[in-house]
């Protein structure tokens, strides 16, 4: 009995040997997973995907048909993640995950966002779950990508763009992030807690007046930034603030303030900033003449 046992061992390891061996292969996929994350103003952009090669075929209009439904990418329909709301082609596209398929052409390319996100392939898409379809031009490269790549591009804070790149063709389509709404949301959120922190007013204030936001909440906050500690950045920010409130005489008193304050003892963060605190006393002051002129002649 005793033998019985170890035969019936030494069987089931010998039935289990090809599994174990099997199970420790790890050899290159042909279509490997891929990802790039990118924020654009306070919103991050992420395309997750899988980069299928060229390996010596042609690539367009003939590996991926022309004229028909492409999960643009291999195995899963490649996605894409939103963080905050964005706007595609006049659509307004709320933050989540959206499945990025298109139909390729000569000429041009149609670029859908369907809602449905776990899809393998085409076989399960329907058009009635796209939210957006948008046409754009394909661009013929001098350089060719062996294997398909996408990247998010950021223009400035609010405009990017999702590109396309393989074997000798690119396909890009443009997004708007909101990042002034989302900032001002994320400030007065902030400020409601009450940091206490000098500089934190100061850039929440120096923020609003720079991106036509209310130069009385600016003032507000600026004023509470000097009374926390006189710094030549806060003088700096209230010149900016009576500026906007189109006191240019005050905005010059509060900019040679912030100068005789930053050449004390404001180092290389005044240095990063002289040239515009000059530059605004100058105009200013040109400014405040003319003010003065066009009174006496009212007089």
């Amino acid at each position: 009995m005793k033998h019985l046992n170890y035969f019936f061992i030494a069987f089931v390891a010998c039935m289990l040997l090809p599994f174990v061996a099997s199970a420790q292969l790890n050899l290159p996929l042909p279509s490997p997973s891929a990802s790039v994350i990118q924020t654009v103003g306070l919103t991050a952009v992420e395309v997750h995907y899988s980069s299928p090669a060229m390996r010596g075929r042609t690539v367009f209009g003939d590996l991926v048909p022309y004229n028909e439904v492409w999960r643009t990418g291999a195995n899963k329909a490649t996605l894409i993640r939103f963080s905050e709301p964005v706007m595609i082609n006049d659509t307004e596209v709320p933050s989540g995950n959206y499945a990025l398929f298109s139909i390729p052409g000569e000429e041009k390319w149609t670029i859908i966002l369907n809602k449905e996100t776990e899809q393998w392939g085409t076989s399960a898409y329907k058009a009635s779950e796209d939210l957006l379809r948008l046409e754009v031009a394909p661009k013929k490269l001098s350089d060719m990508y062996e294997r398909l790549r996408f990247d998010v591009e950021p223009i400035d804070d609010e405009i990017g763009h999702i590109v396309m790149r393989w074997a000798d063709v690119e396909v890009r389509f443009p997004f708007k992030t909101n990042p002034v709404e989302q900032a001002v949301a994320s400030i007065n959120t902030a400020m409601n807690q009450a940091s206490g922190l000098w500089y934190d007013y100061a850039r929440a204030a120096e923020y609003f007046v720079t991106h036509g936001q209310s130069p009385d909440k600016a003032y507000e906050w600026v004023n509470r930034s000097l009374d926390l500690r006189e710094h030549f950045y806060g003088y700096w920010v209230k010149a900016q603030v009576m500026g906007a409130k189109n006191n240019p005489l005050g905005a010059v008193e509060q900019a040679k303030m912030a100068k005789t304050l930053g050449e004390k003892d404001g180092g290389a963060f005044y240095k990063s900033r002289q040239a515009n605190i000059e530059e605004a006393i100058e105009n200013w002051t040109k400014q405040s003449a003319g003010l003065k002129n066009n009174i006496k002649k009212k007089k």
